[in-house]
């Protein structure tokens, strides 16, 4: 915070230099000086005490410059030889605002505001004849755009932007600061990082809103979807009717062949007694050789061949029950039976299209 303007008369005092100091120290101790009075550095409006005070202490820097450069060119010119002349033979220059190359121009006096008079502001660079360095943290924040770009569509690129958006206001802040290059880098990282985020937060909204369901209640579908959704619907409802069909021609078959199918099951069901016989005197033999054996691992094998036999021949007396009960049955649970043994191969199909037709239909 500034506290009071320089008041001294004595340019090298203004500066803060010995009156022996050569050229080139005064004009080190003159750009310190601006660095630090510059009024970009306040706020006119919220700072505006200070950044008056700025204005009228770096007015005073400037005449002090002016003074001391203009006295040392006179006297080089007095004196060719020399290097820089004593402090006592140099006379005061009358304040002037003359115009050279390498120096800011001197502010006027303040009327009602205090200003400028030149349009651009002088800063350190400026001043100085030289350009500033580029700000890194601009430049960073120019690879952390061109990153994020190139890893847009893997999901990791939303990082890399917020990074370049607060090196942007980083960048923004210290080339105020320090008077560096690279502004245009730092308001690219900022506004397309900013753009670059909000991209990517509406292509999620949308994304999410994309799988919520849709209230058809408020909402009535598309007419393509509607005409898609009718065309599945009819498209069901005549496999439904093909299955109906398939199952009635199956069924009158069945009840056609069914003196054929009584004839061939009792055929079977001869068959089918034979061979419970067969694996009744196999088990009888076996299980009579395996009590009298004595060895371990061949006994072991007996056992298990013992046990396919016995599960062959539970499966084979539960079939010849089963088709024995049938050949018993009446002429119209006969019939009976082999509708629903036809209905159940059609069921299954039935029930997964009813299900579909009835998603369709909500």
């Amino acid at each position: 915070m500034l506290s009071s303007p320089i008041v001294s008369a004595d340019p090298y005092q203004i500066l803060g230099i010995s009156p022996k100091s050569t050229l080139a120290q005064a004009r080190t101790a003159y750009l310190k000086h601006v660095r630090v009075l510059h009024p970009d550095r306040f706020d006119p409006v919220k700072q505006k005490v200070e950044w008056e005070l700025a204005n009228q202490m770096l007015r005073d820097v400037n005449e002090a410059w002016e003074t001391i450069q203009s006295g040392n060119a006179n006297a080089a010119a007095a004196n060719p030889d020399g290097d820089s002349p004593p402090a006592k033979n140099r006379k005061p220059i009358p304040k002037q605002q003359p115009s050279f190359s390498g120096s800011p121009a001197p502010i006027p006096q303040p009327t009602s505001e205090v200003h400028f008079a030149s349009k651009r502001p002088i800063t350190f660079s400026s001043a100085s004849g030289e350009l500033g360095p580029y700000s890194a943290t601009a430049i960073i924040g120019v690879v952390f755009i061109v990153a994020g770009v190139a890893l847009t569509f893997s999901g990791y690129s939303l990082p890399f932007f917020i990074v370049a958006v607060i090196l942007g206001h980083v960048a923004k802040f210290t080339i105020r600061r320090n008077d560096f290059r690279g502004i245009s880098f730092a308001v690219f990282s900022l506004w397309a990082g900013y753009i670059c985020v909000a991209g990517i937060g509406i292509y999620y909204a949308v994304a999410v809103l994309a799988h919520l369901p849709r209230p058809s209640r408020f909402i009535a579908p598309p007419s393509s979807q509607v005409a898609n959704n009718q065309a599945q619907i009819d498209e069901l409802n005549n496999e439904l009717s093909q299955i109906d069909n398939d199952q009635q021609q199956a069924t009158q078959a069945a009840e056609n062949n069914l003196d054929n199918s009584v004839a061939l099951l009792k055929v079977g069901t001869s068959g089918l007694q034979t061979k419970i016989a067969d694996e009744t005197k196999s088990l009888a033999d076996l299980q009579q050789k395996a009590a009298s054996m004595t060895d371990g691992d061949d006994k072991t094998k007996m056992a298990t061949e013992i046990a396919g036999i016995q599960a062959e021949l539970k499966t084979d007396t539960t079939t010849l029950s089963d088709q024995t009960t049938f050949l018993n049955k009446p002429r119209d649970q006969q019939i009976s039976q082999l509708d629903a043994q036809v209905a159940a191969q059609y069921d299954e199909r039935r029930h997964e299209l009813q299900d579909k037709l009835a998603k369709l239909q909500k």
